[in-house]
């Protein structure tokens, strides 16, 4: 398509037309046409308007927009042209109000959602497979697994199967299986821990991201609608497993809603290119149905046959620890439990690596010795289970005392600690546990369960839990420290140690005194802090749930409560929003009871939770929170306390966005007051407080008085915080934006491009700040007439912007905006009308039609529509 420079003036009529006004020089254009009407100079409209020529013939001119304060100035130019009907005023009007939106950047821009891709960092969704590489060879589930990579590879079967049965039974093993023989025909394995709905609902935004969905498009559609949309189209065969889904209920239905009524993440594949494996506990026919849907199997793993079972515990335990008749006792005895052959087997090893000089009586060494401890220990029969699939009872009793005997023996051989550790981790979540940075010494050493703790006896006992299969570590990478996972039936056994030793108190005192020390200047709301709080913040909102186990409040309630906050906020900070409004629930659901409503851990956390609403667009929700914890800590802390002037920043920033500007005024200087009374001009909330007031100023279109504001600010930040740390940047990027209200062109340019310049040097093209800055820059060349530049530019940003945010993100689709009416300053009319529209669709879809975004867009595209009805001669439609 070539450009078609149509401007304008190259329209034969003679009568001005406000409804075909688009941008700036439209509306110039137009006035012209008035002033040739009614046949006046600039001079005669100037004297007759009671405005100074200058300034009428900047209008005129296009080199800037009539204001709309005072709010009759532009009634009194077009009086002065002759045009007195209210109706036809009214249209100029509406015209000047469109240009003007169009022409400035939107006050403050949406909420910048870096919300997707932050959470896609905390979740990956690559099949585990170097895990098979330290456990036993899978033995006796042969024929299961070639049954399933069958369905997989596309025969005819039930496109969703699920394995079912006791812990530790081998069901990820077998479907680790699986995925190694799908990989090694390339079809695409996602792997996804389904413990609950927070971590499936985690690792579906990651798979999103891996099969091309866009943040924004998760922002305004259901995620499991629009996640299982995506995996209908894709050509190649994928398989997905659902692993430790144990509540499936919880994990994968969607609230209120049936399992398998094909509303949550398990539904009918209609095309045979996809497979689902779901690993669970639950084979309860409540849970899938006494009749299953046909487009679902069902699979129980129960323990291996005798044969199988003594080759795992030859395999672990070597060819001196018995016959393979005693080998074969022993498997039977455990029930052929693959766990409770593996802790058997590793027990024996090493065992038998002690000195027999030293004495028979430490510990068994053989099946038949580990037979007759099983026996000794008078544990109930072993791994029966009901009809329906569930354990009976005791079932696990004999994987509980082979972790017995394998903490037993670690404690023999002066691994004292080994029990105390296994039972701390296992109070943590269930995701993987950053050792490196959690585990200090120190801290352990102070506690009574921890009595003498060394560096060395400590990492001898990690490697040492390792090496029995109770825990499984993770080498560290560049992006992150070690890691460890616990098996999740070793974890279970471990917390049911813990609760009956009657010592919760002490381990949930101790951990969070580790993850204070581990997250010890990790600002929230810094990006470079993010890393830390990723590994961490699913731990510290697992410390809810152990309160809930107690029976009354304990020493560490007030620590697990304002740890769990500060994960939420993290969150918050991250752009994870919804990850974040389920930690914020839970976080609140720990203070109920337990701490006072006014109490300032409870206060800090709805004040976070009413700066989420605020970034959601949930202004009012926002306002009464801010409302309530205002008066609150008013009340308990005082009016001047920080808290309690933070809390006031922030609402009065929610009641400016929501017009409300008196009260918003008052607020903001009274707050700025305060804080420059109390901690001086130059601290940095003052500077913040001040900030506040200049984008009162800003918005109330005193531009100038703002400009000054800005300029103050940037001085005292800059000398505070450093010129290039992120608050200066984006005070500068105001000034500029200013500036240009104020028709300092070359200044505002000229700090525009050097924000821009910066930012990319510094935060990367690919930061949402950085391409919020592009995006008015843009702005700014376009309103100067630099149209090729602008849309040179504009290119960049938008491709910056669809990576970063998706393509209709609000402040993707605002930039995409922009770049239509670059389209039509260039000319290319019918191109630019395309764009629009199609921004205009998808702004409706995302915004609302009634969103004034939504509205202005429609406005303009409507006055395209008109310019090219009365100008038929543009041949690019």
């Amino acid at each position: 398509m070539s450009r078609n420079r149509v401007h304008p003036e190259h329209f034969e009529r003679d009568r001005p037309d406000p409804h075909s006004i688009v941008t700036r020089q439209d509306f110039a254009f137009e006035l012209r046409l008035a002033r040739a009407q009614c046949n006046l100079s600039v001079r005669d409209v100037a004297k007759e308007a009671g405005v100074p020529t200058s300034t009428l013939g900047g209008y005129f001119a296009g080199q800037h927009l009539p204001a709309l304060k005072p709010p009759d100035l532009m009634s009194r130019i077009l009086r002065a042209l002759g045009i007195d009907r209210a109706e036809e005023i009214e249209i100029w009007l509406e015209a000047l109000r469109r240009v003007r939106r169009s022409s400035g950047r939107e006050e403050f821009p949406s909420p910048l959602a870096a919300a997707y891709p932050a959470a896609v960092h905390a979740v990956s969704t690559r099949a585990p497979v170097e895990r098979s590489r330290a456990q036993p060879t899978l033995r006796g589930r042969d024929e299961l697994v070639a049954r399933l990579a069958r369905v997989v590879e596309g025969a005819p079967g039930p496109r969703v199967q699920v394995l079912y049965g006791l812990g530790g039974s081998g069901k990820s093993s077998v479907a680790l299986a699986v995925a190694d023989i799908a990989l090694a025909q390339d079809i695409s394995v996602f792997w996804l821990t389904a413990t609950d709905s927070a971590s499936t609902s985690a690792g579906m935004y990651a798979l999103a991201a891996r099969i091309g969905i866009s943040a924004d498009r998760l922002l305004r559609c259901s995620l499991t609608d629009t996640v299982w949309d995506r995996l209908s189209e894709l050509s190649q065969r994928w398989l997905l497993v659902l692993d430790n889904a144990d509540d499936p209920q919880e994990s994968l239905a969607i609230p209120r809603r049936g399992l398998t009524d094909g509303t949550g993440w398990l539904r009918p594949i209609g095309p045979a290119t996809g497979t689902i494996i779901v690993t669970t506990r639950d084979g309860d026919p409540v849970t899938w149905g006494v009749a299953p849907p046909t487009w679902l199997g069902l699979h129980r793993l129960d323990g291996l046959h005798r044969d199988s079972g003594s080759l795992v515990l030859t395999e672990l335990a070597g060819p001196d620890a018995g016959s393979a008749e005693d080998a074969g006792d022993l498997s039977d005895r455990l029930g052929g439990h693959p766990m409770a052959l593996m802790l058997a087997g590793r027990f024996l090893l090493e065992s038998r690596a002690m000195p027999a000089q030293l004495g028979d009586d430490a510990e068994p060494r053989t099946y038949r010795g580990y037979l007759e401890s099983l026996a000794h220990g008078g544990s109930t029969e072993l791994f029966t289970a009901d009809e329906n699939g569930r354990p009976a009872r005791g079932d696990e009793a004999s994987i509980s005392q082979s972790c017995h005997f394998s903490l037993d023996l670690l404690a023999g051989r002066g691994l004292v600690h080994a029990r105390a550790l296994l039972q701390l981790l296992a109070c943590l979540g269930s995701v993987a546990i950053p050792c490196t940075e959690l585990l200090r010494t120190d801290t352990l050493a102070k506690s009574t369960l921890f009595p003498a703790l060394t560096t060395r006896s400590l990492w001898r006992t990690v490697y040492a839990l390792e090496s029995l299969g109770l825990v499984t570590k993770s080498a560290a990478d560049r992006d992150q420290p070690e890691m460890l996972d616990l098996h999740p039936l070793a974890r279970d056994i471990a917390r049911m140690g813990a609760r009956a030793d009657r010592r919760l108190d002490e381990y949930l005192s101790v951990i969070t005194q580790l993850i204070d020390a581990a997250v010890r200047g990790a600002d929230v709301e810094n990006p470079l802090s993010w890393g830390r709080w990723r590994r961490l913040a699913g731990h510290c909102t697992a410390l809810i749930g152990l309160l809930e186990l107690q029976q009354a409040e304990t020493s560490a309630t007030r620590s697990v409560i304002t740890l769990a906050g500060r994960a939420a906020a993290y969150q918050r900070a991250a752009g994870q929003q919804a990850q974040a409004e389920t930690a914020f629930a839970i976080a609140l659901k720990g203070c109920a009871g337990r701490i006072d409503e006014n109490d300032a851990a409870r206060l800090e956390i709805e004040h976070n939770l009413a700066r989420l609403y605020y970034d959601q667009g949930r202004y009012a929700e926002a306002e009464q929170l801010y409302r309530d914890v205002a008066a609150a800590r008013h009340s308990t802390l005082g009016p001047e306390h920080h808290d309690t002037l933070t809390t006031r920043h922030y609402l009065a920033r929610t009641l400016r966005q929501s017009r409300k500007l008196d009260e918003a005024a008052e607020l903001a200087r009274s707050t700025y007051a305060a804080r420059s009374q109390l901690f001086g001009e130059r601290n940095p909330d003052t500077l913040t407080a001040r900030h506040g007031l200049a984008d009162l100023e800003r918005v109330r279109e005193n531009f100038a008085a703002a400009a000054d504001m800005y300029a103050d600010i940037i001085t005292l930040r800059s000398e505070v915080l450093g010129g290039e740390h992120p608050a200066v940047l984006t005070t500068r990027q105001y000034r500029a934006e200013t500036l240009g209200e104020l028709d300092r062109i070359d200044e505002a340019e000229a700090e525009m491009r050097s924000v821009w310049v910066t930012n990319h040097r510094v935060r990367g093209l690919d930061h949402p700040r950085t391409v919020v800055g592009g995006h008015a820059l843009v702005d700014l060349l376009r309103n100067n007439g630099s149209a090729d530049e602008a849309a040179e530019l504009s290119a960049v940003v938008l491709a910056a912007g669809c990576r970063v945010f998706g393509d209709t993100h609000p402040t993707t689709l605002a930039i995409r905006y922009s770049d239509g009416l670059i389209r039509h300053d260039l000319g290319e009319i019918a191109a630019a009308h395309r764009q629009l529209t199609a921004v205009l669709r998808d702004r409706e879809q995302v915004l609302g039609p009634q969103h004034p975004d939504t509205r202005r867009t429609r406005e303009t595209v409507e006055a395209i529509r008109h310019r090219m009805d009365a100008d038929p001669t543009d041949t690019d439609f």
